[in-house]
């Protein structure tokens, strides 16, 4: 199935470099459902609900999983309800004939009665031919749904509430996606953000960007000073 939007996956989400050791349960999980899909129709399980705070790897573990079922012949959809483009509920009729599908950002349509509906009827559609990953940041009695037959239905599945990474996995997954881009973060700025910036990876990630961009403009090496001057520029050290 085509889904008709523009929606890629990134080449930086894949199993291989996914951190976080104390995730590492979901991520075993989503590996040997996918191998079972690809060998027995399925027979692992048929739905995973991941759940956890921004910066937990809910989106890296959506886009791998796709990127593996791809990589082992299998068709795959990933869906991010919050792309500007996705409004109408009825995008996801006919998923159920996809290998695997995978909803990101399942809270942004708790609620909505048409929503929860199309949901609920993918669930039952799909049992028995392919996997639903779904990726909230509640637990499933607390995303805010009203159908009480949709919320049984998460937690008939595997459900996995997913940890915060430590300050050194972020810092990683900084350096990963600063060689990403053709550049490396040294010791020395490594420990200068450690110290001196904030701790969330969405912050770190938009750092990285702002730095990939002003060194390539200004034709300069990212150092300590240049990373300093790029932040009082805005007023954030």
């Amino acid at each position: 199935m085509q889904l008709p939007l523009n929606i890629r996956l990134s080449d930086a989400y894949c199993f291989e470099n996914f951190l976080g050791s104390r995730n590492e349960e979901a991520m075993g999980t989503l590996v040997t459902a996918i191998e079972s899909l690809s060998q027995d129709g399925g027979n692992y399980c048929k739905s995973v609900y991941l759940w956890g705070l921004a910066g937990t790897g809910k989106t890296h573990l959506l886009q791998a999983a796709c990127q593996r079922a791809r990589a082992l012949g299998l068709d795959s959809v990933y869906l991010p309800l919050t792309a500007p483009d996705i409004t109408n509920p009825a995008i996801i009729e006919g998923m159920d004939q996809v290998s695997l599908v995978c909803i990101d950002d399942l809270q942004s349509v708790a609620g909505q009665e048409a929503w929860e509906m199309q949901l609920f009827s993918l669930y039952e559609r799909i049992q028995g031919k392919g996997l639903l990953v779904m990726a909230s940041s509640f637990a499933p009695p607390a995303g805010g749904f009203q159908l009480a037959d949709l919320v049984s239905r998460f937690n008939k599945g595997l459900v996995y509430g997913l940890h915060s990474l430590s300050h050194a996995e972020r810092l990683n997954v900084v350096r990963q996606r600063a060689k990403i881009r053709g550049f490396e973060l040294s010791d020395e700025v490594a420990g200068y953000i450690e110290k001196h910036l904030p701790r969330d990876l969405a912050s770190l990630v938009g750092l990285l960007d702002r730095l990939d961009q002003a060194s390539l403009i200004q034709q300069r090496k990212i150092t300590v000073p240049f990373l300093r001057s790029l932040l009082e520029s805005d007023g954030k050290s």
